[in-house]
């Protein structure tokens, strides 16, 4: 079975030593690690394999996801932020001050809830309005991000 130095880079094909196929080169993932700069496992068989790994070290993956979390919350709440906003490390930061530290609606320095302030985005467009506290965005959810019915409030509050 060809390994390492003998694979054929000018082949079409190489051999996944796992299912023991002749594949594509494209069906294996690149590696810088390796002489021919390609995973030796195809792509299929690596799927199967990190997943049979995963599912038996569950508990493992959470108490490791956990760790990394106490060691430094602020670098995991920056990719979260970057994953489900698009906001990089700092903007989050930056928009705080920009709105003096509190609420964009109600200026409160305390966001209540469990963790900081909102990051509150349209969910049509993903356009990002502003930082809220957590009651300001609960009340936002409630009607429904709806300006019609924000002004209709306003009207029977008498304002």
């Amino acid at each position: 079975m060809p390994r390492g130095k003998d694979v054929d880079l000018n082949s079409p094909t190489k051999l996944c030593p796992a299912c023991e196929k002749n594949l594509p080169w494209s069906e294996f993932h690149r590696c810088s690690s390796t002489v021919h700069g390609y995973q030796n496992r195809c792509k299929k068989c690596n799927y199967e394999r990190h997943n049979a790994w995963r599912l038996q070290n569950l508990d493992k993956m959470a108490k490791d996801r956990k760790d990394r979390y106490k060691a430094d919350p602020e670098r995991y709440k920056d990719y979260t932020r970057k994953k489900n906003y698009g906001l990089l490390p700092g903007e989050y930061a930056q928009m705080l001050a920009n709105q003096k530290g509190g609420c964009a609606i109600c200026s409160v320095e305390n966001p209540g809830g469990r963790g900081g302030f909102h990051v509150d985005h349209c969910h049509e467009t993903g356009v990002i309005r502003g930082l809220l506290c957590h009651s300001c965005n609960v009340a936002l959810g409630h009607f429904g991000h709806n300006p019609n019915l924000l002004r209709c409030a306003l009207d029977y509050l008498g304002e």
